[in-house]
């Protein structure tokens, strides 16, 4: 097979510049169990901000993102992995409990770049009151507006049996 050398050079770079860029990135959200921080071994390690303590033993994640520059904000990055945080547990029908923030701190000089990490994670969220429950408290409601004299027995009976017949 004779290839120009064009055809030879774009089916190199085809090859191994996705290679290249997969061994570079570092995956939106990792679990902290499997995975090391990017600040752990770095020279500058950052500081650790305290958000929560979890107490349910739910899985772990991490969601981590870099400035490529000194000049971009370390608020939108941690906006930004904050985000990324509640995109995937809602991809769950869950909500994000953050637990812990991990920053660089400034002089953002020699790749002390702002970066941003989050470690949290994905709880149930609060369910809906039942049918039961919202009745029982309406129900609650009018009979105060009864005994406040606000409403008549009549519109008691009558806004009762409306409650009462709901589905």
């Amino acid at each position: 097979m004779n290839l120009s050398l064009w055809t030879r050079f774009s089916i190199c770079v085809a090859l191994i510049v996705p290679g290249l860029y997969g061994c570079s990135s570092t995956p939106p959200i990792q679990k902290v169990s499997t995975s090391t921080s990017e600040f752990d071994n770095a020279v500058f390690t950052g500081e650790i901000i305290e958000l929560d303590t979890d107490k349910t033993g739910a899985e772990k994640y991490r969601a981590y993102t870099k400035g490529a520059t000194g000049f971009v904000s370390q608020d939108s990055l941690c906006e930004y992995v904050a985000g990324q945080a509640e995109r995937y547990c809602s991809q769950q029908d869950k909500k994000p409990k953050h637990l812990q923030e991990r920053r660089a701190v400034p002089p953002y000089i020699l790749g002390n770049f702002p970066r941003c990490e989050l470690v949290f994670v994905c709880l149930d969220r609060p369910s809906n009151k039942s049918l039961a429950d919202t009745r029982y408290q309406r129900l609650t409601d009018l009979k105060k507006l009864l005994d406040g004299g606000v409403i008549t027995s009549a519109e008691f009976d009558s806004e009762k049996a409306k409650i009462l017949n709901e589905n």
